[in-house]
């Protein structure tokens, strides 16, 4: 006999009632758009720029994980209910920290393509300034930096380094330094940080936040929460964004959140 799923004693979660949240609208987004690739072509930076979408069904959580863990089976797949954060699930790719004793290593991802399409010159620029990021963060110490690699999610593609080095410091401190990476929030730090609070209109909430296994007091792997959704009663509200710099196109930024939002609602099965 085969030993029974790891899914088969499934808790039981009180969803909340969906807050009153408008989705992303697709002109606010375009204009947004534009004023990025202002900023990016002014400080040679990059910004993350996201956008929401609501689903009004009810999801049935422990068909929807089974799924996610099937069909992305190189992520970290999750779900997890908090008080003040609320009931989320995803599969994210995005490793910010992996920490065995002395040994820490995280991964600059970025870029998107889909398919078969080539990685262009704006997909190698947007990945390189995420690496940048972190070297600027990791200054004092002797990091050991990877080749690029394509890393596969689903039908979308990433550009991905790894980067490898021996810390003193505690992985808590070291995640706080490294989070928000250039990946989810912009280069420069500071200036793409604030632009993003003046753009956006919905709060981002637990995406692009961190979360992940504690194995012990020195080691831990921890992720960034994207491929992401707050579950609530009824409803859903999905998460998607995606790194704009000089050589972005709006409309394109926009059709690649769109295929980063389907990703998660293929994984998912409904109850009604």
């Amino acid at each position: 006999m085969s030993p029974p799923s790891r899914l088969s004693t499934f808790p039981s979660i009180e969803l909340n009632e969906a807050p009153l949240l408008a989705e992303t609208m697709k002109d606010h987004y375009l204009k947004n758009a534009e004023r990025s690739i202002d900023f990016a072509t002014k400080t040679e930076g990059k910004v993350i720029l996201s956008r929401i979408k609501k689903l009004e069904r009810r999801i049935d959580l422990q068909r929807s994980l089974g799924r996610y863990r099937e069909m992305y089976p190189n992520s970290f797949v999750y779900l997890f209910h908090a008080p003040d954060i609320g009931t989320w699930m995803g599969a994210t790719p995005e490793v910010l920290l992996s920490a065995r004793a002395e040994e820490h290593s995280t991964y600059a991802l970025a870029g998107t393509r889909w398919g078969d399409d080539l990685f262009s010159q704006k997909e190698f620029d947007e990945q390189m300034l995420v690496v940048r990021d972190i070297l600027d963060i990791l200054s004092d110490r002797e990091v050991e930096v990877g080749d690029v690699r394509e890393s596969v999610y689903g039908n979308l593609r990433h550009l991905k380094t790894e980067l490898r080095w021996i810390e003193s410091a505690s992985y808590m401190k070291i995640s706080e330094l490294l989070h928000p990476t250039a990946a989810v929030n912009g280069f420069p730090r500071r200036e793409a940080n604030g632009l993003i609070l003046k753009m956006e209109s919905h709060p981002r909430s637990y995406y692009t936040g961190y979360l992940g296994i504690i194995e012990a007091e020195t080691s831990a792997n921890l992720f960034v929460n994207l491929r992401c959704m707050q579950l609530f009663r009824d409803s859903a509200l999905l998460y998607a964004g995606g790194g704009i710099n000089s050589k972005s196109d709006p409309k394109h930024e926009w059709e690649e959140c769109g295929r980063k939002f389907k990703t998660i609602e293929e994984a998912l099965e409904f109850d009604d």
